[in-house]
């Protein structure tokens, strides 16, 4: 999620023409500032978490939507990773031609790429809403400012007052800031030298967030809003294990968390399991994942597809093609006995015995279940928790590390197996009409964070 190159150096540009036209308006009486010239669109660099949509003319199989992964890669059915990031739609398109030319797949490809979701920049500092805010074309600093309600609107409103010749109303809304400057306006050119930095924070930390931040493990904030240092990469491929949907998920996180995954992996394997498929994680430093996925911040989180049948290596571009198969009817009242099977109540059960498992959220028709197949040793249950979804994969979310003072545990599971009458509540909502859900909005990183963001 790092602003592009040619981005970066226009809005640093329009921070340092900023700073000018402030310290214009604090130079004396009958200071005029002049507005701020149009500069034209740059051109936009792919970087990891942009979508894009390519379009092979005449190919339909090498048609589709792709997204940047971490490693600045798309992955295209038959040709495998293609670099992105770094390059223009135009460059994107050139380069997918020439693999194409180079496997003898296509004789004179005809390419287009357009860019239909492009990652986020944050905007730290003094600002009304600090955050995460999706990038648009010709975005500029200026722009940015305005989306979070920065000073900058007060520095509009400071402007007008002075052409006016008085101090007019304070305004109703963030920091205050006085209606004249001091002899030597070092009042107001200070507060705006604090918005400059925080856009330049914003830039500096867009351009860390694909790399893991340096240093020991320090995990801060929970599972909704948070962030981590010292984040290490699950491999592609191991022991008992396959990542899937590389270009659209994300595979880092805590030490311990990537070691359990591989263990548990291993142990499925020893079992006689088919390879796990490995979904998201958490990205290289945590926080908000693209897509709206509200967990996944800490590095303590894995989704584990469920299916357990026997699977044979598959290639880069075959795994993102990968669907996951569902072990839930339709209707969401009963699991689908044509994929339920004792394989899968073994993994859930290996899944439960890993050290440190603070809960796994399956389906509710696979709770019910497992409430009605498991026998003997019933105390694991506890661990599995009915949500939403989860029909194709579990949840294995770890507790926080005991040495991680800075990271929120969550109140643990009720005591007993779950199989009471609270169960049935999840199947009573399945009669109801569906509630309007307004969009979902990231709620800010704690303020911790920040110096984990802005790492290099």
């Amino acid at each position: 999620m790092q602003l592009v190159a040619a981005a970066a150096v226009r809005m640093v540009r329009q921070i340092c023409l900023l700073t000018l036209l402030l310290l214009a308006a604090c130079g004396g009486p009958g200071s005029e500032l002049p507005l701020l010239p149009d500069a034209g669109p740059p051109d936009y660099s792919l970087g990891p978490g942009d979508q894009v949509r390519i379009i092979t003319y005449g190919e339909e199989n090498l048609t589709g939507e792709f997204r940047v992964n971490d490693s600045g890669n798309i992955s295209l059915p038959l040709i495998g990773a293609v670099h992105a990031a770094g390059l223009t739609s135009s460059g994107l398109e050139g380069a997918v031609a020439t693999a194409l030319r180079h496997g003898d797949l296509v004789r004179g490809p005809s390419v287009a790429v357009e860019v239909i979701s492009y990652r986020s920049i944050y905007v730290l500092g003094e600002v009304n809403k600090p955050g995460q805010y999706a990038y648009q074309p010709g975005m500029t600093v200026l722009s940015a400012i305005a989306l979070s309600m920065t000073t900058w609107r007060l520095f509009a409103q400071a402007r007008a007052r002075r052409s006016k010749g008085g101090r007019g109303p304070r305004p109703s809304s963030g920091p205050a800031m006085s209606s004249r400057c001091s002899s030597d306006g070092s009042d107001n050119r200070s507060r705006f030298g604090r918005v400059g930095a925080a856009v330049l924070a914003a830039l500096s930390l867009a351009a860390a967030a694909d790399t893991p931040a340096p240093g020991p493990l320090h995990i801060i904030g929970s599972q909704a809003t948070g962030c981590l240092a010292g984040a290490v990469q699950l491999p592609s491929a191991g022991v008992g294990f396959q990542t899937i949907h590389r270009a659209r998920s994300s595979f880092w996180g805590a030490p311990s968390t990537i070691s359990r995954i591989e263990s548990l992996a291993a142990q499925a394997h020893s079992a006689g399991l088919g390879d796990l498929y490995i979904e998201d994680i958490s990205r290289p430093r945590g926080g908000p994942l693209p897509g709206g996925h509200q967990s996944h911040q800490l590095g303590l989180d894995v989704d584990v597809g469920l299916d357990t049948a026997p699977k044979r290596a598959l290639t880069a571009a075959e795994r993102e093609q990968v669907e996951l198969t569902s072990m839930v009817r339709p209707d969401q009242r009963a699991i689908d006995q044509a994929h339920w099977s004792p394989e899968v109540i073994t993994l859930l059960r290996l899944a439960a015995s890993l050290p440190d498992v603070d809960r796994i959220l399956i389906n509710p028709a696979i709770k019910r279940q497992l409430c009605q197949d498991v026998r003997g040793d019933r105390s694991w249950l506890r661990l599995m928790r009915p949500w939403y979804d989860h029909a194709a994969h579990m949840h294995i979310r770890f507790r926080c590390p005991a040495d991680q003072h800075d990271c929120a545990q969550a109140p643990p599971p009720p005591p007993g197996d779950g199989c009471d009458g609270t169960l049935q509540w999840w199947f009573d909502q399945l009669a109801l009409p569906p509630k309007p859900t307004p969009p979902y909005r990231p709620p800010p990183l704690p303020a911790a964070c920040k110096v984990v963001m802005q790492a290099p």
